[in-house]
Formats: structure tokens, sequence, C-alpha cells
């Protein structure tokens, strides 16, 4: 193979074990370790690679012991993949889930998030949530995304779409999952417009938070079609308020709260709602 002949090719004793003889130096066992490090993921079976890699990087000696982990961290993760009947395969899925938790760890300790990632969202691990936040924050936001949505975390998953330049498929998936209030708080950011449903459904749920007084829809309803939301809390504001002071003169109560904590806190409290759901 590619790699027994360039095992050879450091065999400086002659004797065709590849171990470089008395002639290797430290940087002659690093190149080794970084081709196979490197060749590895090509090979339909990287594992014996992998290993080599780990005990050049041993041999290198001082100095390169970040390499050694990555390369361990990898061969764990391998072998934590490795499908049922091949030989150290996990046995059993408790075994394979333990296995690819341990060797996520041990990427991350090694600072290879990739990886890390890879384990973390298999099947058997159960964690695409934790992949998902590993790759946002590698800034590879499409499987981020994706991850985000597999794990039913919606919102995330939008941020991810939009931060990689998708915001109308990240508005979408908001509106898909009703997840209005998010979905209201980015059009107000790119300053697009608001589907018609979700003013009207914004609504809705405002009135039934609000004392139903039809001069009072009016007001919100204007604003959200006029200002696209930009406002709207404010209009609703000073609306509110004139009704409150009209209230506060009969009945002499020194307590106010405006409507625009109202809402604030109710849209506050959707949100959370709707991320929970």
């Amino acid at each position: 193979t590619a790699g027994a002949a360039f095992d050879r090719s450091y065999d400086g004793d002659g004797d065709g074990d590849g171990d470089g003889g008395s002639q290797s130096k430290p940087s002659d066992w690093l190149k080794r370790g970084l081709y196979f490090l490197k060749a590895a993921p090509q090979q339909t079976s990287p594992l014996g690679m992998l290993e080599t890699a780990h005990t050049c990087f041993q041999r290198a000696g001082n100095g390169y012991e970040g390499l050694a982990q990555l390369a361990e961290a990898n061969i764990m993760a391998t072998v934590a993949h490795l499908p049922e009947g091949k030989a150290k395969a996990p046995k059993g899925r408790a075994q394979r889930k333990l296995g690819l938790l341990k060797a996520a760890a041990a990427c991350l300790v090694a600072r290879d998030g990739k990886t890390a990632a890879s384990c973390l969202a298999h099947k058997a691990a159960g964690e695409p949530k934790l992949a998902a936040k590993i790759m946002a924050g590698m800034g590879d936001n499409v499987p981020a995304a994706k991850l985000f949505e597999r794990a039913g975390a919606y919102l995330e998953a939008a941020e991810a779409w939009i931060a990689n330049g998708q915001k109308d498929r990240g508005k979408k998936l908001l509106l898909r999952h009703r997840l209005f209030a998010a979905y209201i708080a980015k059009c107000d950011l790119d300053g697009s417009k608001v589907d018609g449903e979700v003013v009207n459904r914004v609504v809705k749920q405002l009135m039934n938070k609000c004392d139903d007084e039809e001069a009072f829809n009016k007001k919100v309803k204007q604003a959200l079609l006029k200002k696209q939301l930009v406002g709207v809390l404010d209009e609703a504001h000073n609306e509110e308020a004139r009704r409150i002071r009209a209230a506060l003169d009969e009945e002499r109560t020194s307590s106010e709260r405006p409507i625009r904590v109202q809402i604030s806190a109710f849209l506050d409290r959707m949100a959370d709602e709707e991320a929970v759901r």
C-alpha cells in the first residue's frame, strides 16, 4: 500500500520493519505521523493508519503530545463508529453510546470539533443538539442548522440558517413551527414585511391578554401593517396609556402598568413557550 511504501522509505536500518532505525530523527517521526493522520480519512479502514500515526507522534518526543492526543481521539472515534461484527466494534447499543461519548470528549480536548460532532450526532449517541452547537461554534452553519432541526431546536436552526445568509429559509422555519415572536423579531431586524396571517395571529393573542376594545385592536393592527412591527409597542403604549390614565382618574388608584411592558412580557413568555414547544 501507499502507507507501507512510505513506511519503508523511512526504514533507516534496512530491516524492513519501518522503525527508522537509529537514523530517524524527531522530525522524521513527525512527518510520518502527519502523513498517516492526513491519509487515514481517505482509507476504507483508517484504524491502522491512525494507530501508526499515534505511535509516530509518541516517538517524535516532547512537544508533539497534542498530535498524539489528536490521533488517539480519532482512534476512539473510529472504533466507536465501527459496524457490528467488525473486530474491536462496540458490543451492544449501550457500549457504543459510551464509546461515542468518550470519543467526543477526547476529540474536544484535542480540539477536533468536527469529529466530536460526528460522534455526538450518531444515532446511538443521541446528542444532535450538542453536535449542532459545536458546528455552529466553528462557523459551520449548514450542518449546524440541519442538526438543530433534527434535534427539534427550531429557533436555533433558524438562527443558523440566517447566519449562513439564508434569511428566508430561517424565517420560513420559524413560521412553520409557529415561532411567531422570533419571526417578527427577524422581520424587524431586516426590515422585511411580516406575513399577514402572522399579524392576525399576533393581534388575536395580544387581544386575549388585553382588554377587548375595538379601538385598541384597530390601533395595534394599523401599527403592525404600517410599520411592519417597528414601533408597534410605542403605538400600543400610547393608546393604552390614555385608557389607563382615564381609569386612574375614575378609580383614584396610584398603580399603573403600561401596555408596552405588558406586551413585552407577553412576547417574552410566548417566545419561551414556543422554544419549549
